[in-house]
């Protein structure tokens, strides 16, 4: 009760001190913000200095900024779970006139004015002190202040925040502390926050709280001291500073191994703007940008476009036909297509292969001599003889749609290639088989495979993953050393016991193709991956659940998007869809922009539905926060496969029964290639 009056009197005061905190001077703001101080201190019933906002002067710009910046994020982290907060828009004010942006605060303070008064609020202490927010907005080197430490730790030492401290330590001349000199901080830290244990129980406490942080240098610090002061028994301190030193050198390993890997990170982003400045220069030069295209391409039977890729001088495209495709002769029943368009929308070569039975191209990717394409054949194709039920094929074109090579792989059951991608050192292909491929085990049924091929076409290993069930692969993705597959199964991979009728997986595989990790994840419906990307923060998924994955479930099948750290760690997970089925089968993360494609067969938020099945296209940053979802198409069934971005643009690939953007369509089934911005 105390604590609610207490909040009821902090909102009249702010709100009555409304026209001050706008248009007053620095000794009034000074007050408002003391008044704050003073109730954030009142649970923990202790004296904290009073914040002059004079003393801010005394600080530097990063200094403020970090503040601010935490506290802005804290603020939007609340906001998503409570946006109409009344607190929230009034801790925003008071930011903001931090700032110096009175316009800004006073926006707030008139929306603070129309929220009905929270019976009980969120402090900006009470959000700081969530570390996990706190772990997201903060970087992994800090500086120390020593006042500025001194402060924080009289306000936190009760909680033992010490990764909060270690946070909001900055120092004003921005220099970083050597070794000796971080470790003589931390000491200090160390007595402040041990200065008021009196017994072992409390030792033990401070201990334990400070190992949960991860703090484990600190930890062995308060070990040391309570050891000294005859408050633990030989048998504890023997065995928590063996596991303190232990988890001390598996930390910095782990730091070394985080710091390689940043900088591996930053070195691909490097070569990614280098790729994407060449490409806006060649689309910049065709002046494209203002003539956005789409274009319709097949024959008057069935002809889809299964996958995408971008090259400096086009788009290429692979999928099927079932008709003469480019006026090239079908050999029978589907074939596999191969088309490059030029960032104009004009269609500079179109190629059509295959066997007499069913053939499909299902992933493509462009390298630095050539176009990269796999699938799934069922006959004799390219002079090579077919090997089973149905086979999985390879094959490079030139830029120029000049065929290089073809290799068939497989067993005497069928074989199925989803999905390629292209490594520093070779092209890697995965799917699915029946039967074993060179000398591996199959678990059972259908087993997961990941194939390593050399540029010229070689192989170079094959391996084979799964459960006594059935296992599916739908897409791969590759880092600078490691390699990721996703798709589904209807058993448990790894001893993961599965949740229901289909769950996710996601697995791991070094350079070697060997094992690092598995996980699994789904609902007790069934859920599928369709699509996988690694991006240089984490790795994306995308696909379809009759379950809840995100925050809710809209209908029969929804589209969710999942993010999992590199290290194997569920970051967050979101969900969209209409009350009908609905299919995410395509994302595309790059920098901090993560796209994705697919098809509702309902309506999506505010769009409206066109026909059967509609497009689906979403964006979110890098966080989960959605930034659009448009649904479009014709009367017809329309389905978007794929997608592949430019700087300020970006093609998706799919296929359409009706006349998309009022383009004739050639009969049946035509696959479409638009182009497309965020506007």
């Amino acid at each position: 009760m105390k604590k609610n009056s207490a909040i009821i009197l902090l909102l009249a005061i702010l709100i009555l001190s409304a026209p001050m905190i706008v248009y007053s001077e620095e000794n009034v703001v000074t007050k408002v913000v003391n008044t704050v101080v003073d109730f954030l201190s009142s649970p923990f019933k202790k004296k904290i200095k009073k914040v002059d906002l004079s003393e801010l002067k005394k600080y530097s710009d990063t200094q403020k900024d970090v503040f601010l910046k935490v506290n802005e994020k804290l603020i939007e982290l609340k906001e998503v779970e409570n946006p109409e907060n009344r607190n929230l828009m009034l801790e925003r004010s008071i930011l903001e006139t931090v700032k110096g942006n009175k316009e800004k605060a006073k926006e707030y303070v008139t929306k603070a004015g129309k929220i009905k008064a929270a019976s009980d609020g969120l402090s900006l202490k009470e959000q700081i002190k969530e570390n996990k927010a706190v772990e997201e907005v903060v970087d992994e080197e800090f500086v120390f202040d020593e006042d500025l430490v001194m402060l924080l730790t009289d306000e936190f030492t009760d909680s033992y925040e010490v990764t909060t401290i270690k946070a909001l330590m900055v120092k004003t001349s921005g220099k970083k502390l050597t070794d000796k000199e971080l470790e003589e901080e931390m000491k200090k830290v160390a007595d402040k926050f041990y200065k008021n244990i009196r017994s072992g129980k409390e030792a033990k406490e401070l201990i334990e709280k400070t190992i949960a942080q991860k703090e484990y240098e600190l930890a062995l610090l308060f070990l040391e001291r309570a050891n000294n002061d005859k408050f633990l028994d030989d048998i504890y301190y023997t065995k928590s500073k063996e596991t303190l030193l232990k988890l001390i050198e598996e930390k910095k390993k782990m730091e070394e191994e985080l710091a390689r890997k940043k900088l591996e990170e930053e070195e691909r982003l490097r070569k990614e703007q280098e790729f994407l400045a060449k490409l806006y220069e060649e689309e910049q030069r065709k002046k494209i940008l203002a003539n956005k295209f789409t274009v319709l391409l097949g024959s008057k039977l069935s002809d889809s476009a299964q996958a995408v890729a971008i090259g400096i001088d086009g788009i290429y495209i692979t999928g099927y036909s079932y008709g003469d495709y480019g006026g090239i002769k079908n050999n029978g029943d589907s074939d596999i297509i191969v088309s490059k368009i030029d960032f104009s929308g004009n269609v500079l070569w179109s190629k059509m292969y295959g066997s007499s039975g069913s053939d499909s191209g299902t992933g493509i990717a462009v390298g630095e001599d050539g176009v990269y394409l796999t699938g799934t054949t069922r006959g004799d194709i390219d002079g090579k003889k077919s090997i089973g039920d149905a086979d999985i094929f390879i094959a490079k074109f030139d830029f120029n749609g000049n065929k290089k090579w073809t290799n068939l792989f497989g067993t005497v059951e069928k074989d199925k290639a989803k999905s390629l991608a292209i490594g520093k050192d070779g092209i890697y292909v995965t799917g699915t088989t029946k039967g074993v491929i060179d000398a591996n085990i199959n678990a059972g049924m259908w087993d997961i495979f990941v194939a390593k091929y050399d540029f010229n076409g070689n192989k170079k290993w094959t391996k084979m993953y799964g459960s006594s069930s059935h296992d599916e692969s739908n897409s791969i993705a590759i880092t600078e050393n490691e390699i990721y597959v996703s798709g589904y199964s209807l058993g448990s991979l790894d001893l993961t016991k599965n949740k229901g009728n289909s769950d996710c997986f996601l697995l791991k595989l070094n350079a070697n193709g060997n094992k690092v990790w598995v996980k699994m994840f789904g609902t007790k419906s069934s859920d599928y991956v369709n699509s996988i990307s690694a991006g240089y923060d984490g790795v994306y998924l995308t696909g379809e659940t009759a379950g809840k994955l995100g925050d809710k479930n809209y209908g029969a099948s929804d589209i969710f998007v999942t993010k999992y750290s590199h290290e194997g760690a569920l970051l967050w997970s979101r969900q969209i869809g209409s009350s009908d089925n609905d299919i995410g089968y395509f994302i595309f993360a790059r920098l901090d922009e993560v796209y994705v494609t697919g098809r509702t067969r309902g309506v999506i938020g505010s769009n409206k539905a066109f026909g059967k099945a509609d497009i689906f296209l979403g964006k979110y940053d890098a966080n989960g926060n959605l930034k659009f979802a448009k649904t479009f198409g014709t009367p017809e069934d329309d389905e978007c496969y794929g997608l592949c971005v430019g700087l300020d643009f970006y093609y998706i690939i799919g296929d359409t029964r009706g006349k998309l953007n009022n383009k004739k369509n050639n009969g049946g089934l035509d696959a479409f290639v638009m182009m497309m911005s965020d506007e």
